[in-house]
């Protein structure tokens, strides 16, 4: 409930009190009609400054005092039932005390740098953030992480509080999941109703592809949106890309006013466009002549690797790294031109280091590793290519770091991006994926060391980031988000 003292306007900060047994979404959701309600009853009198440091969350056994004595009497008061627990525990089992001390203390000072990771994935605004955190930070795909998440469930269960039990249980199930099945498929099994992939599998459809398809109508411009109302209205029926070439080269009018609505989006969009223009030239390897033994390979291998990043279907990830690696180790590679041998070696290693993510296996972080270091070593210091090879070695360096803490391979990632950085035009699309990457790579540094000018500089690469992305870009948020998580870092450190 909001909630606020006095007569009619507030004297103390808004509270939230969830409701018992909600999920996140639900309390989220429940926050912002609240919030809009009390905006629309209090009209110009309502301040937004009352919200600037966010809306407090109150559990309901602590509401009687935060309603007294204010958010920081409650949280007091957490505290004390914890160390009253404890201290109940130490007296009736001292044993049994020591040894839940010294497991808490040795994991907590392992899994340090995961707390604020874990933080973010749990608040994050929806399902689509959350994995976005995921995607970008595997190490919480870690054992490290879900045993972290394993002693905040227990210190929940001795606070007794159950609602937040439920939601470290959730998304730790969540995270399991993603290392089963893989991040997408958990969590479009996450986002998707019971009733929604029951009708998906009716109709022959993979979760992932359900999703895929909502994505893609929620993205159409409206004239291609009447274009489909108008076939389903007269009863055509179009079930594969196939049945639409067929019916368009029949109605040369249909084609036309697709093809007017693509350019049209194409021209609102042009960070799309960009994106579109990158991914083609990815697909013909930089424009280079691939040379012919390679070319069958090479398209299951892009093949393989689209089908896994829209399905998460892992049989078409060790079909994209099967055949990479029969490109690798033809006979012919060696003396093959320079600048495909490396742009093979980088996109291989691009799919090792994702087979690596999704399933933790070591040896596919080594390959990939491999295959970037001597990318990175072989590439010309002027090439074009080199920002895009660096990229992927830093990334993979990271999720080592992640493995094995190793502090140097996260000094490494971050010194790879910050020359990625400074090689890429200031007008390239991918600048703000690698300036994201270089700012969440400063900021798990700062996380480990605790060094204030990682933080800040991370800030400033986000902040960049952000001003580089077009509006409509399906990674503003994204890059929003982890803006939100630097600067309320640096809050935190500094009160500012």
């Amino acid at each position: 409930d909001p909630l606020a003292a006095g007569a009619g306007l507030p004297t103390v900060p808004l509270l939230f009190s969830p409701a018992e047994e909600t999920t996140a979404d639900e309390d989220q959701e429940q926050a912002r009609q609240l919030v809009e309600m009390l905006q629309r009853a209090l009209g110009d009198r309502w301040q937004d400054d009352w919200l600037a440091e966010g809306l407090p969350v109150v559990l309901r056994a602590l509401l009687p005092s935060a309603l007294s004595d204010g958010p920081q009497a409650a949280t007091a008061e957490m505290a004390e039932r914890v160390a009253t627990e404890l201290a109940r525990l130490q007296a009736e089992d001292p044993e049994r005390f020591a040894e839940l001390e010294a497991a808490i203390g040795s994991l907590m000072q392992e899994t340090a740098p995961l707390l604020p990771l874990i933080k973010q994935f749990i608040q994050a605004e929806s399902w689509n953030a959350s994995r976005r955190i995921v995607e970008q930070h595997p190490e919480l795909l870690s054992d490290e992480a879900d045993e972290l998440l394993e002693v905040l469930i227990a210190s929940a269960h001795v606070q007794n509080d159950n609602r937040a039990v439920q939601m470290f249980e959730e998304h730790r199930s969540l995270l399991r999941r993603c290392r089963e099945a893989g991040i997408a498929r958990a969590f479009v099994e996450k986002m998707l109703p019971p009733e929604a992939l029951d009708q998906a599998e009716a109709a022959g459809l993979t979760p992932e592809q359900v999703i895929e398809l909502q994505q893609a109508t929620a993205q159409m411009p409206p004239e291609v949106m009447e274009l489909f109302a108008e076939l389903a209205a007269s009863g055509v029926e179009l079930h594969s890309p196939a049945d639409l070439e067929a019916l368009l080269a029949s109605r040369p009018d249909l084609a036309a006013r697709l093809a007017a609505a693509v350019q049209a989006l194409l021209a609102s969009r042009p960070d799309l466009a960009a994106r579109l223009e990158a991914a083609a030239e990815a697909m013909g390897m930089g424009g280079m002549d691939v040379p012919p033994q390679f070319r069958a390979d090479l398209q299951q291998a892009q093949e393989a690797e689209q089908h896994y990043r829209r399905t998460g279907d892992r049989s078409a990830l060790d079909a994209a790294a099967a055949a990479w690696e029969r490109i690798l180790g033809h006979s012919t590679f060696p003396s093959s031109d320079e600048r495909f041998q490396l742009a093979a070696m980088n996109n291989a290693g691009g799919v090792f280091l994702r087979r690596y993510w999704a399933t933790g296996g070591l040896a596919d972080l080594n390959r990939a590793l491999e295959l970037g270091q001597t990318a990175v070593q072989r590439t010309p210091p002027d090439s074009p290519d080199l920002p895009s090879i660096l990229n992927n070695l830093a990334a993979g360096l990271r999720a080592r770091y992640a493995r094995t803490g190793a502090l140097q391979d996260l000094h490494d990632a971050v010194g790879h991006w910050q020359r990625a950085v400074t090689l890429t035009a200031e007008g390239s699309p991918d600048l703000p994926s690698i300036l994201n990457n270089l700012a969440a790579g400063l900021r798990a540094r700062y996380a480990r060391t605790g060094a204030l000018q990682d933080l800040h500089d991370a800030v400033g690469h986000w902040q960049r980031a952000v001003t580089l992305t077009a509006e409509g870009s399906p990674d503003l948020p994204m890059y929003l988000n982890n803006l939100a998580a630097g600067l309320s870092d640096r809050y935190a450190r500094t009160g500012a």
